[in-house]
């Protein structure tokens, strides 16, 4: 079927009108020409007939006939012919002499209209007779000069409709083409995104309804567009997704998967079409599964738990399970449900893992308990008895220095040695009880011991520039944290003094988001990367441990990983939550 544009159909059309019109116009012109023609033919008629008359009657008074018809005659040859009208005027009655004829009609000579025209318009006319005493006059009229008249008009008009008509085709067919124009660029448009190209646009649109029709178009194009994109994030993050992503039908048959499907259960992709989810259970499974495809038809999700599915060999797989249905939103039908398996193996292996993380956090922590409580009592056995002795070694051996100072001065020098060798044993003795376990960790608390503590290492070591900060606000720290601070606190300076070489110590104690942190940072030459990530050396395992046994952290920095110009050294952080609950 040959299919036409819209333009030709309206320029079709509006050349149908145009012509129904001339066509109805000619008819309307045809009938008012004809009876213009016939009142014409009639009133000229009766003009002739009385002037003829009047004329025949004037003639009465003359006393012969012979002089009546020339009379009539000579006023016939003077009138020459009497508009659309023949005369012809014959002798006495029965002789059939004709005695004149009027000549033809020099308007328009030579010419005349179509017969086909005349047939038209022409009137129908009779013959007129006047008859007189010695004379007869016949009177034909002659419509062929009006309607030769009306012939002229008639094409006058017919050119003239002719090129309005030429004119009207051209400038309607204009018209149309400038009004129909947004239409080509919306067709450009519409074969644009037919071939995939979704950001086509159409603007410059003047007509207001077809600018209506183009800013739908747009908001159309938008739409797809927009609608491509979340199709084409939806199936990435499908495709992309770790999970394995089921689209099934209302039968449970798979329509759609993702490589992460077919990856967990061993199928290849041209398996997967058609395959009827309830061969992933086994055998004891699968009334579960007739169970949730009933849920998913009323309508209704499976919430997430765990199951157990199998593989395409048989391989059974623990698994954490949802799905839910798929509803068409006009009618509210049913149409198919997704389903998501995630692969719980690894979080099993993680939930031992965190187990024996736990474990060994709670027997680090023992450990370390223990370890404090053997401190305690070796500090204590320390100062009740080592300390007893050498106190008593010391007072004896002044004594004896005493005695013997002018009897014996050898014995009184070696007294006095003693005397100075037990000092110095006993200020030992202290600096281990000290560092076995501060006297002021357990009756001030982690902040004046810090603060004591700065106080001996800024005696001990001149060379170093001790700054302390601790906050204002410490809050609750359990006995447990503080002696791990402490102790990282300690290890940290000692390690600076042994093999950093620098000559600032910044300290820092403070709480902040429910945790308590300590900083140690120096500007020494810092520790090397490798033996920082690949041994356990100056302690730090040791820290570790102390920090992670109360589910802490400690991290450290060295060198150019510390992020400041001020220190280049090494930093070490701790940090513990403050309200956590030791088993």
């Amino acid at each position: 079927m040959t299919r036409t544009s819209l333009r030709f159909r309206i320029n079709a059309l509006v050349t149908a009108l145009v012509l129904v019109f001339f066509a109805l116009t000619a008819v309307l012109m045809l009938q008012d020409i004809r009876r213009q023609i016939r009142e014409e033919m009639e009133a000229t008629s009766r003009v002739t007939m009385q002037l003829l008359s009047t004329v025949v009657y004037s003639t009465q008074f003359v006393p012969t006939a012979m002089n009546r018809a020339d009379m009539v005659r000579g006023f016939l040859d003077s009138v020459g012919r009497i508009r659309a009208h023949e005369v012809v005027m014959f002798g006495e009655e029965g002789n059939g002499v004709e005695l004149y004829h009027s000549p033809p009609s020099r308007y328009k000579a030579g010419r005349k209209a179509p017969d086909w025209f005349g047939e038209l318009v022409g009137p129908e006319t009779r013959v007129l007779k006047l008859a007189a005493p010695g004379l007869r006059l016949v009177v034909t009229p002659d419509a062929s000069r009006a309607i030769l008249d009306a012939w002229d008009d008639v094409l006058h008009l017919v050119w003239l409709a002719a090129g309005f008509f030429v004119l009207a085709n051209l400038l309607v067919y204009w018209i149309i083409g400038r009004a129909l124009q947004p239409v080509s660029t919306l067709l450009r448009g519409l074969e644009r995104m037919a071939a995939g190209d979704l950001g086509a646009r159409v603007e410059g649109i003047d007509t207001s309804e077809l600018r209506a029709l183009g800013d739908g178009f747009n908001r159309m194009a938008e739409a797809l567009e927009r609608s491509l994109r979340e199709n084409e994030t939806l199936a990435l993050a499908m495709r992309q997704a770790s999970d394995a992503i089921l689209l099934m039908d209302p039968a449970g048959r798979v329509r759609l998967w993702n490589p992460a499907a077919e990856r967990l259960f061993g199928y290849p992709p041209e398996a997967m079409p058609g395959l009827d989810a309830r061969q992933l259970a086994p055998e004891h499974l699968r009334g579960e599964l007739e169970t949730d495809l009933a849920l998913l038809a009323e309508g209704k999700a499976v919430d997430p738990h765990d199951a157990v599915r199998r593989t395409r060999m048989g391989r059974s797989l623990e698994v954490s399970y949802r799905a839910s249905p798929l509803v068409e939103p006009g009618t509210g039908e049913f149409i198919g449900s997704i389903v998501a398996y995630h692969d719980i193996a690894e979080r099993r292996r993680a939930e031992a893992v965190s187990r024996e993380l736990d474990a060994s956090r709670q027997m680090a922590q023992v450990v370390q308990t223990h370890l404090e409580e053997e401190r305690r009592a070796l500090a204590m056995e320390l100062h009740d008895e080592l300390g007893q002795y050498v106190t008593a070694v010391k007072t004896i051996a002044q004594a004896t220095a005493n005695r013997t100072a002018e009897s014996d001065p050898q014995t009184h020098a070696s007294s006095l040695a003693i005397v100075s060798a037990a000092g110095q044993i006993y200020d030992a003795v202290h600096q281990i009880i000290r560092r076995l376990r501060p006297v002021a960790l357990e009756r001030f608390g982690l902040a004046e011991t810090l603060r004591d503590s700065v106080s001996e290492w800024r005696k001990q070591y001149p060379d170093l520039d001790f700054r302390l900060d601790i906050g204002e606000d410490l809050g609750t720290i359990s006995s447990e944290q503080q002696i791990a601070l402490f102790r990282v606190a300690q290890e940290c300076v000692t390690n600076v003094v042994k093999h950093a070489g620098a000559t600032v110590v910044d300290i820092r104690l403070g709480t902040a988001d429910g945790h308590v942190g300590l900083s140690v940072r120096d500007n020494g030459r810092g520790i090397p990367r490798e033996r920082l990530e690949g041994s356990g050396r100056f302690g730090l395992l040791g820290m570790r441990d102390r920090v992670q046994a109360l589910g802490g952290r400690l991290d450290i920095s060295t060198g150019a990983d510390s992020g400041s110009d001020a220190y280049t050294g090494t930093e070490v952080r701790a940090r513990i939550p403050q309200h956590l609950e030791l088993t």
